[in-house]
């Protein structure tokens, strides 16, 4: 599961749209990576 959530989110980063996955506007990276809270409710996946 780590696996495939990584991969979700690094597919902005690679695609050159952001600069790391907490930057893209609707991806649930904040709410695994940091602190801080996503645009969207996340039932976090453990």
């Amino acid at each position: 599961m780590d696996q495939r959530l990584h991969y979700i989110h690094m597919n902005p980063v690679v695609a050159g749209f952001v600069e790391s996955p907490e930057m893209w506007t609707y991806s649930s990276a904040k709410d695994y990576y940091s602190t801080g809270k996503g645009m969207l409710d996340v039932l976090i996946i453990a």
